[in-house]
C-alpha cells in the first residue's frame, strides 16, 4: 500500500491552466463535469485511482427522488415537498430543512436530466425488498433481535452488537424475486452469497442456527404475517407472504460505509465559511466531501441519501461553475 502524502507546488510555474477544477470522478464529480462542460465550461477531472473508486463504485445505484417522469409514468403521485417533510422526520428535524428541501427538489431535476440527457439506465425500484418484503434478520442463536424495517443504517449497529457480529438474513421467495431487480442482489447470487434452502432443514444446515430457536421464530414471525399476533418488536409487516420454502439466506454484518458530515454547502453547493452563511469564492463541494442530511446519527439516514446529495449537489455545482467563468 502506498501512503498519499500532499504534494506542494512551492515556487512552481505550471504551462496549463484550466477555468473548472473537479476533484474526485464519483458521481458528484462526474455530474459535476458533466453539468459544467455542457454549459461549455473546459473542465478538468482528477481522480487519484484507476479505475475511480469510492462510495459510489461501492453503492447500490440508487438515487432518491420525488415526481419524476418514471413515477409519472408509473402512475405514482410524489412530490418533493412531501420527500422533504420524510427526510426531515427521519432526522428527527435534526437537520437543515433549506437544504432537505432544495436537494428534494433538485433531485427530481438530476433525475430526469440524467435519463434525458445521457441516457442513464435508471428504472423504478422501492425499498430494501430482502427485508421491506417480509424479511427478518435472526443471530446465531436463531432469534430475531431487533425491529428490521427501521432503516439499514440504525440495523447495521444492532447487527454488530450480536454475538459474533453477525446475522442471518432470511427471506422467501417473493422477497427474492423482488430484489433481484438491484443489481446489488444479482451480484449477491453470482457470488454465491445468497444460499437456497428448499426445505426447512435444509435451511438449518445451511446457516448451522439451532433448529428448535429457529422454528420457534419462523413460526412467531408467520404468526404476526396472518394478523394472529402482534409483533414483540413493533413492525408492521402488512400483507407480505408468509416465510416458507423455499428460503433465501445470507449471512451479513454491519460496516462503515459512509460518514455523513462535511463542508457546510447552501442550496448551490458553495461552501461556506466556518460560522456563517458566507460563501468561500470559486469553491464548491458535495458528495462525501459535504455533510449530509442525516443529523447527528445513523438513525437519520434515508436510503441512497449519499448518492442523491451526490448527484444533486454535483449538478448543481458545476452549473454554477460554469456560470462563474463563462
Amino acid at each position: 500500500m502506498v501512503s498519499m502524502g500532499i504534494i506542494r507546488s512551492g515556487n512552481r510555474r505550471f504551462d496549463a491552466s484550466v477555468p473548472v477544477v473537479v476533484i474526485g470522478a464519483g458521481a458528484c464529480g462526474c455530474s459535476a463535469a458533466l453539468a459544467a462542460n455542457e454549459r461549455s465550461a473546459d473542465v478538468l477531472v482528477i481522480e487519484r485511482n484507476d479505475p475511480p473508486a469510492g462510495s459510489t463504485s461501492l453503492s447500490g445505484g440508487q438515487i432518491p427522488a420525488a415526481g419524476t417522469k418514471l413515477q409519472r409514468s408509473a402512475g405514482i403521485e410524489d412530490t418533493p415537498e412531501e420527500f422533504a417533510a420524510e427526510i426531515l422526520e427521519k432526522a428527527r428535524h435534526q437537520t437543515d430543512a433549506e437544504m432537505a428541501l432544495s436537494i428534494a427538489r433538485g433531485s427530481t431535476v438530476t433525475v430526469d436530466w440524467l435519463a434525458d440527457t445521457y441516457g442513464a439506465p435508471l428504472e423504478l425500484l422501492i425499498g430494501w425488498p430482502s427485508i421491506t418484503e417480509g424479511g427478518i434478520m435472526v443471530n446465531a442463536s436463531g432469534r430475531r433481535f431487533s425491529h428490521e424495517n427501521r432503516g439499514y443504517s440504525e440495523q447495521a449497529i444492532e447487527v454488530i452488537r450480536q454475538p459474533g457480529k453477525f446475522a442471518w438474513t432470511i427471506f422467501n421467495e417473493r422477497a427474492h424475486e423482488v430484489a433481484m431487480q438491484f443489481h446489488h442482489q444479482r451480484e449477491s447470487v453470482e457470488a454465491g452469497a445468497i444460499r437456497v434452502a428448499d426445505t426447512f432443514d435444509r435451511l438449518v444446515e445451511i446457516t448451522a442456527l439451532p433448529a428448535g430457536a429457529l422454528a420457534a421464530t419462523l413460526a412467531e414471525v408467520n404468526d404476526v404475517l396472518a394478523g394472529r399476533s402482534a409483533d414483540r418488536f413493533g413492525r408492521t409487516f402488512g400483507d407480505k407472504a408468509p416465510l416458507e420454502p423455499p428460503y433465501f439466506a445470507v449471512k451479513v454484518t454491519g460496516a462503515l460505509f459512509h460518514t455523513q458530515g462535511g463542508l457546510v454547502v447552501d442550496t448551490g453547493a458553495r461552501v461556506l465559511r466556518k460560522g456563517t452563511r458566507r460563501a468561500l469564492p470559486n469553491l464548491s463541494a458535495g458528495g462525501g466531501a459535504a455533510r449530509g442530511l442525516s443529523g447527528p446519527s445513523c438513525w437519520g439516514y434515508t436510503s441512497g441519501a449519499g448518492l442523491m446529495t451526490a448527484t444533486t449537489l454535483g449538478r448543481v455545482a458545476g452549473e454554477g461553475a460554469a456560470a462563474i467563468v463563462s
